[in-house]
């Protein structure tokens, strides 16, 4: 799976079999044969091999992906604080996509890696969690790449 960050609030996501590209208030899933499937809300689905999970969280998406045996969450412009019953609504999450504003979440979710959706405070962000940060034209991620004992790394994105 490889991640590149598209500016604003968007990225893309590209699998061995899908082209997933997804913003702060949906997702799109492109399968090999060039059919899309777009999601706007709360609910479960399966697309191209692509399971997601769509939470409202106060009338505003939140999102589960499994791609590739990874658990991608995407906070969307959720603007309140991740409570226990949403964490664990999430589950295990190996990638979390999150905007600056929402740096709390991190210690809540405790992912492996998160991604920030940046247009201007990144240092303050980076700063605020203070975790290991690397940044990268593109983040790509396989299941056997993650060490069960790691702690989480911030991943900056270059902006394409």
């Amino acid at each position: 799976m490889d991640i590149t960050y598209l500016g604003h609030s968007s990225f893309k996501i590209k699998t061995k079999t899908s082209l997933v590209h997804l913003n702060s208030t949906k997702i799109s899933i492109e399968s090999q044969e060039g059919k899309a499937k777009e999601i706007t809300g709360p609910g479960e689905y399966e697309i191209s091999g692509i399971s997601v999970i769509g939470i409202n969280v106060n009338k505003k998406p939140v999102y589960v992906l499994e791609i590739e045996k990874l658990r991608v969450a995407t906070l969307g412009n959720m603007d309140q604080k991740i409570d226990s019953g949403l964490v664990d609504q999430l589950g295990s999450i190996d990638v979390l996509i999150l905007l600056p504003s929402q740096a709390s979440a991190i210690s809540e979710i405790d992912p492996y890696f998160a991604i920030p959706a940046y247009e201007d405070n990144l240092e303050s962000f980076i700063k605020e969690v203070g975790l290991p940060n690397e940044t990268l034209a593109k983040f790509s991620l396989k299941k056997e790449d993650i060490l069960e004992d790691q702690n989480t790394k911030v991943i900056v994105l270059d902006k394409k």
